[in-house]
């Protein structure tokens, strides 16, 4: 083989190389940062489901607003009474 073919197989492989890492390394930073957040929103709706199991609507909503004035995420407008 001769040394420019090696070169032309170096650089497509180096793009390629470089290609991959800022495309793929910003979206798994991404893919974590969701992650994250979607199992402190789970963590805080099962909470929040397992306590209206047992307490009164005036104590739910309470309770409700207290939890959210804590979490870095807003309420859902599905929730209505429950949202601070």
């Amino acid at each position: 083989m001769s040394s420019k073919g090696f070169l032309l197989y170096d650089s497509i492989l180096s793009m390629l190389v470089f290609i991959i890492i800022m495309m793929l390394l910003p979206a798994f930073l991404m893919l974590g940062q969701m992650d994250k957040t979607s199992k402190e929103k789970l963590q805080t709706y099962r909470d929040l489901y397992m306590k209206s199991l047992y307490l009164s609507d005036e104590e739910l909503a309470s309770y409700s607003k207290e939890i959210f004035s804590h979490q870095s995420f807003t309420c859902d407008d599905r929730l209505g009474s429950l949202c601070p």
